[in-house]
């Protein structure tokens, strides 16, 4: 999960930005999915849920120049740094 907080005004490129991310993620070994979600009581906070098959596919795609240089270009939008957190399915066992 990606949490991130746009500057005002920014928000038609941040959009367009992580648009381009998905599809250039989509290709990488390990990708499922990809969503983005807007708080509706704060149109400027956005998280990024990001479902791969395992942690060392999400890793290897972290490490990618694509990523890096789209991290980069992005960060001009941000309010802050964007923070990820990685979470896995647990097991449920009665």
């Amino acid at each position: 999960m990606i949490e991130r907080y746009l500057r005002e005004g920014m928000e038609a490129d941040y959009y367009r930005a992580s648009r381009q991310l998905k599809q250039k993620a989509s290709h990488m070994k390990g990708y499922i999915s990809g969503e983005m979600l807007v708080d509706p009581e704060n149109q400027q906070k956005c998280l990024i849920l990001a479902t791969w098959d395992n942690l060392e596919s999400w890793q290897n795609w972290a490490k990618t120049d694509v990523r890096i240089f789209a991290r980069d270009s992005i960060r001009v939008m941000l309010t802050e740094d964007e923070k990820i957190s990685v979470y896995q399915a647990a097991s449920i066992v009665n």
